[in-house]
């Protein structure tokens, strides 16, 4: 067995940049955890992305390359970035969430309120300096279908959040049952985006789902 540790490789979601991370990463690289992130193609697009193919390959393209540098790979995907097996769109019946805003042309969409939907466990000051950094999301790729369910064969982890107002508890149960496999389910009393509220206990997960014991 291999006693290297592996490479961490974050995905984020829609209108985020990987720079969001940065509060996990810093420290998995101190413990000795290589990591990478994928910018997504769909992140403020011009032209608008029609499907999330582009988003896929990236991701694709990323672990191909890890994994062929023969470094075993922990992929970390949020939100949007992880969408689980059918269309986010299909899940909810073709009703956009209450919190899209959506382009009169159906081609982008941005998110009402993000401080309350996505950082309602921060302090106003990082709270800002988040939403300065986002930009629109590609609302076709919302409708995208996932051809091969990869998370069916392999070990999958779920870091569930207690006060998430974009996906609230109901839903991500919804789609751990949905998945049908096995899922290591990780509890938080955080918002949507524990990596930048509680990243220590976000790292702490990681690191559990690496294999570590402590």
């Amino acid at each position: 067995m291999t006693t290297t540790k592996p490479t961490f490789i974050f995905v984020p979601g829609a209108w985020h940049c990987t720079t969001k991370f940065e509060p996990v990463t810093s420290q998995l690289e101190a413990l000795g955890y290589p990591t990478k992130s994928v910018q997504l193609p769909c992140f403020g697009a011009e032209p608008p992305l029609s499907d999330f193919q582009p988003d896929v390959a990236a991701i694709r393209q990323e672990i191909e390359k890890t994994v062929d540098d023969g470094e075993d790979v922990v992929l970390f995907m949020h939100s949007y970035g992880g969408i689980v097996g059918v269309s986010l769109l299909d899940m909810l019946q073709g009703i956009p969430l209450p919190w899209f805003i959506v382009s009169e042309d159906k081609t982008k969409v941005d998110p009402d309120c993000p401080e309350d939907i996505f950082y309602n466990d921060m302090e106003e000051v990082a709270i800002k300096e988040t939403i300065a950094g986002l930009k629109h999301h590609s609302y076709q790729t919302f409708y995208s279908k996932l051809t091969y369910p990869a998370y069916k064969d392999i070990p999958v982890t779920y870091i569930k959040c207690a006060l998430d107002k974009a996906v609230p508890p109901e839903g991500q149960q919804q789609m751990i049952d949905v998945s049908g496999v096995d899922v290591v389910v990780e509890d938080m009393e955080t918002s949507h985006s524990p990596f930048l509220s509680k990243p220590d206990l976000v790292i702490a997960a990681l690191r559990r789902s690496a294999g570590e014991s402590f």
